[in-house]
């Protein structure tokens, strides 16, 4: 059996300086900055498969270059290994981060608006 999901996205920065907000998944539990809700089947597949398909150990620490005012900084980590870019569009940033830090944003504007 495979270990349970554990996954989070946080960010920091941006106009108000504290970022737009978190998520962590841990098996099914979300956890945000505003709510705490559950994973749907649909959810808890796509997150899965983004995970296993993701490849941590071989991010790097950082991508794209510093940050420019009021960026937001955002690091994402999975499986212990963390990564973090400033703004939407980082240089070099690999997709399957991309791909989760997209699936993780929908999850938890679902959780705390569903």
């Amino acid at each position: 059996m495979a270990p349970a999901l554990h996954v989070s996205l946080t960010t920091d920065g941006g106009l108000s300086g504290r970022g737009l907000g978190s998520i962590e998944v841990t098996g099914r539990a979300i956890k945000t900055d505003k709510c705490n809700a559950e994973l749907t089947d649909e959810e808890n597949a796509e997150l899965t498969r983004l995970a296993q398909a993701a490849k941590p150990e071989s991010w790097s620490a950082e991508y794209g270059k510093p940050a420019r005012p009021d960026q937001v900084h955002y690091t994402l980590t999975l499986e212990g290994h963390s990564t973090s870019w400033w703004g939407e569009n980082a240089e070099g940033l690999p997709e399957e981060v991309r791909a989760l830090r997209e699936s993780l944003w929908k999850v938890r504007s679902r959780a705390c608006t569903g």
